[in-house]
């Protein structure tokens, strides 16, 4: 079986046009179906997005700190899981306006950020 690579400027270009694609998804769905649960007892549309742009803060800090302090540790602690979190951030019921442009906002800057630095970059945390 032949191996496929992909160069890390299209791992970048994809992740770049990731939160686009996302947004250009939720146009297409009625947002009376952003609070209906994507599986029984699962998460809705809604509480996935407040979790994506949540993670974009985790991920965010971690890839600026491999660039910065190449090789360090990366803890995150304290951390009470997804479930708890959601309900104490309140996933369920927020817009989801401003946690979609916190999405782009992030892919953009971590996107400049990484061809910046792709040349001399060694990608170890």
């Amino acid at each position: 079986m032949p191996e496929h690579t992909i160069s890390d400027q299209d791992i970048l270009s994809l992740f770049m046009k990731g939160a686009e694609k996302l947004q250009a998804v939720l146009q297409a769905i009625p947002p009376v179906e952003f609070d209906s649960p994507c599986e029984e007892s699962g998460w809705s549309i809604r509480q996935i997005i407040h979790h994506i742009a949540d993670d974009c803060d985790v991920w965010s800090m971690c890839i600026k700190k491999a660039i910065a302090t190449p090789g360090i540790l990366v803890r995150f602690e304290g951390f009470p899981g997804n479930e708890a979190w959601a309900e104490a951030l309140e996933f369920k019921t927020r817009e989801i306006e401003t946690a979609l442009s916190l999405i782009l906002a992030h892919r953009r800057y971590l996107g400049n950020l990484l061809q910046h630095y792709s040349d001399s970059c060694d990608r170890t945390v």
